[in-house]
């Protein structure tokens, strides 16, 4: 038997928060609920031409929808892990127990392809700042359900630490040691330190050039990188405050869009030392519509960045 997978899924179609069902019932569930999509001679073709009919969907928003499907129908299977995202500080973990099925009577209310499944930790939730910053980054993705078996090690080891009863690791402790200290009017940190903190990040992650730029030329493009392996550019606008309870906001992510196209960037980043006001799951859609590719990194991902990445000292610019 091969090595099982793992996944991310938004349990939340039509927007609606789904997940107490899902716990309830023990299944994962997705949207799109009509057409049936279960035969499985069906091929991708044959997916978007419906999803193009049913949900009078463009070619784009057809290929999306497919994709998420085809995850969830044909790929997925028994003794997968699935990531489900529960709110904006925690997680839950399911194990695929079975097939997908489809029943028609679920139509109405967008339930009706689930999957069996046996719900990790008790049903519990687990807090993000537990996990890497790559599996925090992937719990934010925009799709409905994405592959995450690149981060298979780092799920386990959640689980393995709350099956072992381990409440507290070092490197939890180290995360909010360090988002504290992100957000602690006594720290010495400002809005400058800040950005040379994300600038030290890209570099880090291995940018050829990371520079912030001046206030007086700054058109929300805070600091600019270049990965010339890559050959993108990625723009970033950095949110500093030092009041836990602020929460970044739409004006932030207009200020960044403009820097992106000020500089005909590839991708963004939107970065705060706390949270932000919105769903960024739901925004990052949005916004993939219209072209834009943002990573939304709050203060908790932040926090484990800094410490994956080995941050805080420079990195030496190639």
């Amino acid at each position: 038997m091969s090595e099982p997978n793992a996944w991310v899924l938004r349990i939340a179609p039509s927007r609606i928060d789904r997940l107490p069902l899902a716990l309830e019932t023990d299944q994962l569930i997705i949207g799109w609920a009509d057409p049936d999509l279960t035969d499985p001679k069906l091929t991708w073709a044959d997916f978007v031409d419906r999803l193009k009919a049913a949900y009078d969907y463009d070619n784009q928003q057809a290929g999306s929808a497919t994709g998420n499907m085809m995850r969830f129908l044909r790929e997925m299977r028994e003794g997968d892990l699935v990531a489900v995202p529960a709110g904006a500080k925690q997680f839950r973990v399911a194990e695929v127990a079975g097939p997908a099925t489809y029943d028609k009577n679920d139509i109405a209310n967008d339930t009706a392809y689930r999957r069996p499944c046996k719900w990790l930790n008790g049903k519990q939730p687990i807090a993000r700042i537990r996990a890497s910053s790559a599996l925090q980054s992937r719990l934010k993705a925009r799709q409905t359900c994405v592959a995450a078996t690149d981060l298979i090690a780092d799920l386990r080891r959640v689980l393995d630490d709350t099956a072992s009863g381990v409440t507290r690791t070092f490197l939890t402790d180290l995360r909010e040691a360090t988002l504290v200290q992100l957000q602690s009017p006594s720290s010495h940190l400002n809005e400058r330190e800040f950005e040379h903190l994300v600038r030290d990040i890209f570099l880090r992650l291995g940018a050829s050039r990371a520079d912030i730029t001046p206030r007086q030329m700054d058109k929300g493009d805070d600091i600019v990188a270049t990965f010339k392996r890559l050959g993108i550019t990625i723009v970033a606008q950095v949110k500093y405050h030092r009041d836990p309870s602020w929460k970044t906001g739409d004006d932030s992510l207009e200020q960044l869009i403009s820097g992106m196209d000020a500089r005909d960037a590839d991708m963004g980043w939107l970065v705060t030392c706390g949270e932000f006001d919105f769903d960024v799951a739901e925004r990052g859609r949005d916004l993939a519509a219209r072209g834009k590719r943002i990573r939304f990194v709050d203060g908790a991902e932040l926090a484990a960045l800094l410490l994956d990445a080995g941050a805080g000292s420079p990195a030496e610019d190639d």
